[in-house]
């Protein structure tokens, strides 16, 4: 069982939009009032892990989690963080307590944690 918040912070809409080439052509371009999609920055808290299995033997466990952004443009570059690893105490039962940013991230993608 994972613990995980996660917020969405510093969303970009209502930033003035750039100004656009007057030289470069606009076939294609979004219209005024046409529904673009904004990226925004996802704040993801990994808290903890419970009841994790004992997997190495021989160097002992050192858990992490890794959070991805399964981005519905395929195009997009992939987003995804990393905690730290845990190596000391309660392996199978470990606490990050981290806050990672995600960025870009699209209303409507999910998220993967392993």
């Amino acid at each position: 069982k994972l613990h995980v918040e996660v917020q969405a912070v510093g969303a970009q809409d209502g930033e003035p939009a750039s100004e656009q080439n007057p030289g470069l052509p606009t076939d294609g371009a979004p219209e005024d009032g046409e529904n673009v999609a904004v990226p925004h920055r996802l704040a993801v808290s990994i808290l903890q892990a419970h009841g994790l299995k004992h997997m190495n033997n021989f160097t002992g466990d050192n858990p992490y989690v890794t959070c991805e952004v399964t981005h519905l443009d395929p195009a997009t570059e992939t987003t995804h963080v990393e905690t730290k690893t845990v190596a000391e105490g309660d392996t199978l039962n470990p606490f990050w307590g981290e806050t990672h940013n995600l960025e870009p991230f699209f209303e409507g993608e999910s998220l993967e944690f392993t």
